[in-house]
């Protein structure tokens, strides 16, 4: 035990450092209750704010700031505009979350397919090109192709819609282009000069040069509900897309129990969906119970399911104006870009990095697809990805809650930025545990004093026993003098005296009390 005891000694040096480093104070987020954050999430949006015309198809226009929105994010890929929907006075803002989904709003969304397999090559001779000379032409379709050959189309878009249109919702078209994305510079020593090596690897295109590559790919831009984890840090809306979810049309002779006429809203369903704090998903979410001033409707998906719906879990976009971006997308995809080539390169591409999208056929708008020279499918997904937030986020500026008697937002709660201090447990353990030997011993010492106090009186501090027993005079049946209290007793009928003894000044005793010494 007195081992334990000296560990006990040694070891409670560290403490103070211990205990220094398990008190951390860092800056923390707590709430503040006098603000109140929303971010902007449309349930629908008024066409009226977009789209000019009604369903008079000739007569469809799309307004400027839905058209600039387009073009914004088909020029701006490389730093697409940042949403600015959202109120957080605080600067930091939180919204509630369920399932990993703070706010949802309707708007476009976009995919894109690497279909460079289904490119074929052509051999054109002398009399059949406008040039008279032979050339090797790589084609998609009558309307999409390319040729390597001078003041040739270097890349072409081409926008088409399904059979269904004008009441199709989706916007497609097709990409091929030449690109030196897979090339690597090297220099020639026997043109003196610096080319390229591309590797790929096309056996449908045996004719297509190790000097350049080629790539094509199919995009859709199409309505659809569109689900975010946000939240606000530092004045700026950190967003992530978490899922979508594709509208559906519904027209008459798709459903019969509940017609939908060409000219109706495209709806989509949000599942889960918490309604009254209850979860519903799309296999009960029609079980959803009827109450004063609920409206209900309804939407296909989910592999066919008719699914009806309280409108607080239901989002969808007019007809006219879904319309309205497409005949804009149609126009705004589609064209043809060149490349100027120079005779004493022998007809390889000097500067891949230019090529000419403004001219008479052309669309300047295709720029960014190119990419330099450097076109992927994920370069080309990138930029239909940026036309299809930009156009959501427009949406949302102005789009209507579920009910559409006001704007649609999400509220949150926001957070003050202070100093909390906190503990980190791991570097109590040292203190803790000495502690706890510490309290051992201690009982350990009152058990063992209460055990031995006939054979070990308890002294203490009191000096009688020292004086009784160690001063080297005689008191009668001091052998017998073991507790504090007995030696009290003689010493309060005691008188000494300090006097010359026999080695030292000494305490001397009254031999018979009578103070005669």
């Amino acid at each position: 035990m007195a081992l334990i005891g000296a560990l006990v000694i040694v070891t409670s040096l560290a403490i103070g450092p211990f205990t220094q480093q398990a008190l951390r104070t860092t800056v923390c987020q707590l709430p503040l209750n006098s603000s109140a954050p929303s971010i902007k999430a449309a349930h629908y949006v008024d066409e009226t704010d977009f789209f000019i015309g009604g369903h008079t198809l000739p007569s469809a226009v799309l307004r400027t700031s839905m058209r600039g929105a387009i073009v914004d994010g088909m020029i701006n890929s490389q730093s697409p505009s940042i949403f600015g929907g959202f109120i957080c006075e605080s600067g930091n803002c939180t919204f509630p979350s369920y399932e990993g989904v703070t706010h949802s709003s309707i708007g476009f969304c976009s995919k894109c397919d690497d279909i460079t397999g289904s490119i074929r090559e052509r051999f054109i001779s002398r009399n059949e090109s406008s040039t008279g000379n032979a050339k090797r032409v790589f084609q998609l379709n009558s309307q999409t192709q390319i040729t390597l050959d001078e003041q040739g189309s270097w890349m072409v878009a081409t926008a088409y819609q399904s059979p269904q249109a004008p009441y199709v919702h989706t916007q497609d078209f097709s990409l091929l282009t030449f690109t030196y994305a897979s090339c690597e510079p090297f220099f020639n020593e026997t043109s003196n000069r610096t080319e390229k090596a591309c590797k790929h690897d096309h056996p449908h295109l045996p004719h297509l040069s190790s000097g350049i590559d080629i790539m094509a790919a199919n995009c859709s831009l199409f309505p659809c509900l569109r689900n975010y984890e946000g939240s606000v840090v530092n004045g700026a809306l950190k967003e992530r897309l978490v899922s979508t979810t594709p509208t559906n049309v519904s027209i008459s002779d798709d459903i019969r129990d509940h017609p939908r006429l060409p000219f109706d809203d495209f709806p989509v369903i949000k599942t889960p969906c918490l309604v009254d704090g209850v979860s519903y998903d799309a296999n009960n979410i029609s079980s959803v119970p009827a109450k004063p001033g609920r409206n209900m409707t309804w939407a296909i998906q989910d592999g066919g399911k008719n699914i009806t719906a309280p409108l607080e879990c239901a989002y969808s976009m007019p007809w006219g104006l879904n319309f309205g971006i497409t005949n804009t997308l149609e126009t705004s995809l589609n064209g043809t870009c060149l490349f100027e080539f120079l005779s004493n390169t022998g007809g390889e591409a000097t500067d891949p990095s230019n090529i000419n999208c403004d001219w008479d056929g052309g669309n300047w708008l295709l720029v960014d697809m190119y990419n330099k020279g450097n076109a992927t499918l994920s370069s080309v997904a990138k930029v239909v990805g940026n036309v299809a937030t930009s156009i959501t986020n427009r949406m949302r500026n102005t789009g209507l809650d579920a009910h559409r008697d006001g704007p649609g937002v999400v509220r949150g709660e926001a957070l003050r930025t202070t100093v909390c201090t906190r503990v980190n447990w791991r570097w109590i353990a040292l203190p803790a545990v000495l502690t706890a030997i510490v309290l051992f011993l201690l009982l350990w010492v009152l058990a063992q004093s209460w055990w031995d106090r006939e054979s070990r009186p308890v002294w203490k501090s009191s000096p009688l026993p020292l004086l009784v027993h160690g001063l080297g005079f005689h008191v009668t049946g001091r052998q017998a003098l073991i507790h504090v209290s007995e030696m009290k007793v003689v010493a309060t009928k005691t008188d000494v005296r300090l006097g010359k003894g026999a080695l030292d000044f000494e305490l001397v005793e009254s031999r018979d009390g009578s103070g005669k010494w």
